[in-house]
């Protein structure tokens, strides 16, 4: 009889063993798959409990303390903390504090464009002081034009002045405008959170409202753009300019200027100007150059005029509330002193001695009795609407 020779293991079925392999793999995933939906759900689910129901009893949430600002269960409602306190249902709360703060909303966007209008207003006033530096240079030169060969130093000296005092308040005004900015973005900010808030569900919004009580108003009138001091202090650049330089150049040369300021305020008509001294101004006046008489004149209408033989028609872009008066020399000069607009100049005076000429001319039965003021030379600029726009 023969050995037989038997095997000590099975033969190896490869494709049952992958088979197998296969579904053991997809078997894993799809329970890895089941457990992490069941988290998920587990913890949303969680989270809803934690929102709705009362951290204290566990309850449902269905009413509301306006006292104490909180949410309640059923227990909560009846407890010994909210004895006697108003209470209501939630849904009842959510729509009277949506509506409250609906409300408040609309103070909120009008100081926002508050803010937005002193942010402009500073935009305005730094162009503004840009070109009162740029005005007061060219009266510097101007007032230094006759005197080029003795006042280089003196005039170099003052436009750095100048330029100095307009870098240091266009840097205050720069840091204003900074304030301003910041507090536009810090009431957006607080515009969109509480919008934000009106979307969510209304037991967030409860939760969240209790927070509007601590926040801190934003008030625009806090924010003062414009002192008086803001602006470049032109009369110390300008004023009595010649007369200060005078006494610098005494025995040099013979110079000789005089400004004044007359207060027209809201009159319909007026002369002022200059008239040589040896003219009788009495009686009815023929006021003209031809008759001695160099001036300025406000007539029916609103009309300018200079008195020129015929008279010359002067536009004026705005009603200037003082008139400056420039006598220089054999030139006068009349300026609108709030922003130095030129008005007219005359030239070629006579050498003779003039004298300040002024007319307040008839009452036209009270309509027109305002007096006519003269003031010192002082220079005040004032930032109006109109001439900001």
């Amino acid at each position: 009889m023969g050995a037989t020779c038997v095997s000590e293991s099975p033969p190896i079925n490869l494709v049952l063993r992958n088979i197998v392999e296969s579904f053991r793999v997809r078997q894993q995933s799809s329970e890895a798959e089941a457990e992490q939906s069941n988290q998920e759900r587990q913890e949303r689910k969680s989270t809803e409990s934690v929102e709705d129901r009362c951290t204290v009893h566990g309850k449902k949430l269905f009413f509301f303390c306006e006292d104490d600002q909180e949410t309640l269960c059923t227990v909560c409602q009846y407890s010994k903390k909210h004895k006697d306190h108003r209470v209501i249902p939630l849904e009842e709360a959510a729509q009277e504090l949506k509506e409250k703060v609906r409300r408040s909303l609309w103070p909120l966007k009008e100081d926002l464009m508050t803010f937005q209008a002193k942010k402009d207003e500073c935009l305005k006033t730094t162009q503004h002081i840009k070109e009162q530096t740029r005005l007061t240079k060219d009266l510097i030169k101007k007032d230094f034009e006759q005197l080029r060969h003795f006042l280089r130093l003196e005039e170099a000296a003052r436009i750095s002045m100048l330029e100095d005092e307009a870098e240091m308040k266009s840097e205050i005004m720069q840091v204003k405008l900074e304030e301003v900015s910041n507090n536009i973005v810090s009431l957006s900010n607080t515009i969109q959170n509480r919008e934000t808030d009106l979307e969510r569900e209304d037991i967030e919004f409860l939760q969240a409202y209790k927070s509007y009580t601590d926040s801190v108003p934003y008030s625009p009138q806090d924010s003062n753009v414009l002192a008086s001091d803001s602006l470049i202090d032109v009369s110390k650049h300008v004023g009595n300019l010649k007369f200060k330089v005078w006494e610098k150049m005494l025995g040099q040369v013979q110079y000789s200027v005089h400004c004044w300021e007359v207060v027209v305020g809201n009159k319909t008509k007026w002369d002022l100007g200059v008239v040589k001294e040896s003219v009788s101004r009495q009686g009815i006046l023929n006021v003209n150059t031809e008759s001695g008489f160099w001036a300025l004149a406000l007539r029916e209408g609103g009309q300018y005029c200079a008195s020129t033989k015929p008279w010359t028609k002067v536009y004026v872009k705005r009603k200037p509330h003082r008139i400056r008066v420039s006598l220089n020399n054999r030139e006068v000069s009349f300026y609108d002193p709030f922003d130095m607009t030129h008005i007219y100049t005359f030239s070629d005076l006579p050498t003779e001695k003039l004298v300040p000429f002024f007319s307040p001319c008839v009452s036209d039965q009270g309509s027109n009795s305002e007096p006519l003021r003269i003031m010192p030379v002082k220079v005040a600029v004032t930032i109006t609407p109109e001439l900001a726009d």
